[in-house]
């Protein structure tokens, strides 16, 4: 059926959402970590390639879940349209035929 076609945009947004965590998760701990010496050692660390990288994906793993979200939202608008459309047409026909 249709819907099995929209299931691997339903979980589009889970996994963006995982990998914005992972790496929100990963900048944290490697670049930015807790307390008084995390502090001092984030002026070393924040600005080497690896953290710069880690906040791009971060950044684009944020606009991916938003843009997925959307995509889900006019998806499941079309989806709705399909299913009243295909109720209301085939319920039409049958008492039309009988």
């Amino acid at each position: 059926m249709m819907i099995w076609k929209y299931l691997k945009y339903i979980l589009l947004p889970i996994f963006f959402l995982s990998f914005h965590w992972i790496s929100l998760r990963f900048y944290i701990y490697y670049c930015s970590p807790d307390g008084f010496s995390g502090y001092l050692s984030s002026y070393l660390t924040t600005a080497s390639p690896i953290c710069i990288f880690s906040l791009v994906l971060i950044e684009k793993s944020s606009n991916m879940y938003l843009n997925a979200w959307i995509f889900l939202t006019i998806s499941s608008i079309g989806m709705l349209k399909y299913l009243y459309n295909y109720f209301t047409d085939s319920r039409a026909i049958k008492y039309k035929v009988n």
